[in-house]
């Protein structure tokens, strides 16, 4: 049989399928995993699973969970917990590096990157709010076969019928526009194509 990772809340579960029937036939809780917060942030690489968790960020690695975002994990816990259950990952085939988006406040985005899966970088994005047409930005990532994942502006007004078109800015994490200053609304650290 085969087994299925199972998140809750506030715990992890491998779960083994019978694999004649399909079913679940056993569930083992994976003790001090954490559970998981925000289901687009999970991501499996290399045998691994990379998750934000109550305590942070996570890797699972077969049956063993820890924390691995100690660094910039003040950063983290000061996000209010609504954004950070809206949290994404991606991954960036190009540097081997996870990406983490988290929003901090209505204007403001944190991405925390975790190069080349050893050490933590943080950038920050601004989105607007235009209170006269009653639109506001929300930015998210997607991921891309064998490239950089994208990071994609969305404009959304309040009444969430009215969509705009995307803007589709191609991720760089090592080298930032020159001149753009985030606090202007710009989108520091990103392309666009």
């Amino acid at each position: 049989g085969g087994r299925l990772l199972v998140f809750k809340d506030d715990a992890a579960y491998w779960t083994h399928i019978d694999p004649v029937n399909q079913a679940a036939i056993t569930s083992n809780e994976l003790v001090g995993a954490g559970g998981l917060i925000a289901p687009k942030s999970l991501l499996a690489v290399d045998q691994r699973v990379f998750y934000l968790a109550p305590d942070g960020i996570r890797v699972l690695s077969n049956t063993e969970s820890q924390v691995i975002s100690a660094p910039i994990e003040d950063k983290i816990q000061d996000i209010d917990i609504e954004y950070r259950k809206k949290a994404e990952v991606a991954y960036d085939k190009t540097t081997n590096s996870v990406i983490f988006l988290i929003q901090k406040t209505e204007t403001l985005y944190y991405m925390f990157v975790l190069d080349g899966q050893q050490t933590w970088a943080m950038h920050t994005h601004a989105a607007t709010v235009d209170s006269a047409s009653n639109t506001r930005e929300r930015l998210h990532l997607a991921n891309m076969p064998n490239e950089a994942p994208l990071l994609i502006k969305e404009d959304v007004g309040y009444d969430y019928e009215k969509f705009a078109q995307l803007v589709i800015y191609q991720a760089d994490w090592k080298a930032p526009l020159t001149g753009v200053d985030p606090s202007e609304g710009s989108n520091s650290g990103c392309v666009k194509t």
